[in-house]
């Protein structure tokens, strides 16, 4: 019995070192100095000098700290109307989708467009300015993006276009049929200044962008008449000075 256990007892150890245990060894706990230490000391860069995609400045907008203010102010930018809601709701009886229920809110964060609908919400959104054009256009924005949801409401799961022919029907049974898909109202538009400007190495063509380009742009003509339409480093846009600058220097 004595040689039995001992055997076993030198098969064991053999073969833990033959075969180790699969849980690694935990790693050993950081110093405290490198935990506690403030951005800029030794050994821990400050925000503003890291790198990578997870990095970021405080204050930087694309934070993580920064998204619960912005949810906030666009929160903050919304009105219930529940009067509207009243009418969308007497519409969409009498379209024959009493069932259907949906929120309207006042916008003040829209500048240009008249009204949005969110099918995945059940919302209509409107711009406030709609109401220094006139009380129609607020009830015709209304039913023109009510149009929508009712036309949704009806395909299902189905995609359609945004304005087909399921939404003029929408909109006939709301009582506006012919109803155009955009509308021309008095709305102030706000002109961005292009301040970046490419060109074609080849042709000279020359671009301009409100923003910085973040990734590589070629010359379609280019492109299409030496390649095959494929893009190609040669036909790539270089970033020049604005023609202002340029005149500036040559003056």
């Amino acid at each position: 019995m004595r040689y039995r256990q001992v055997f076993f007892e030198f098969g064991g150890s053999v073969i833990r070192k033959i075969f180790p245990p699969s849980t690694p060894p935990t790693p050993p706990a950081p110093p405290t100095s490198a935990v506690a230490a403030a951005p800029g000391s030794a050994g821990v860069p400050p925000a503003s000098q890291e790198s990578g995609q997870d990095a970021h400045a405080p204050g930087d907008p694309h934070s993580r700290e920064m998204r619960p203010a912005s949810v906030a102010q666009k929160q903050a930018s919304l009105r219930r109307d529940p009067q509207l809601e009243g009418v969308a709701s007497d519409l969409l009886a009498s379209a024959g989708c009493a069932g259907l229920r949906v929120s309207v809110f006042w916008n003040h964060a829209l500048r240009t467009t008249a009204g949005l609908a969110n099918w995945r919400l059940l919302r209509i959104t409107l711009n406030p300015r709609l109401v220094g054009v006139s009380a129609g256009e607020v009830r015709r924005t209304l039913v023109h993006e009510l149009a929508h949801l009712l036309a949704q409401h009806r395909a299902g799961r189905r995609k359609i276009s945004a304005h087909g022919p399921e939404w003029k029907l929408a909109c006939a049974d709301l009582g506006i049929p012919g109803e155009p898909r955009c509308h021309s109202l008095p709305f102030e538009r706000r002109q961005l200044k292009k301040q970046f400007f490419y060109e074609c190495p080849v042709c000279a063509t020359v671009m301009a962008r409100v923003r910085r380009q973040r990734r590589k742009v070629a010359c379609l003509r280019c492109c299409r008449q030496f390649n095959a339409g494929a893009y190609s480093e040669k036909f790539r846009f270089r970033e020049i000075p604005p023609p202002d600058a340029q005149r500036a220097a040559g003056g």
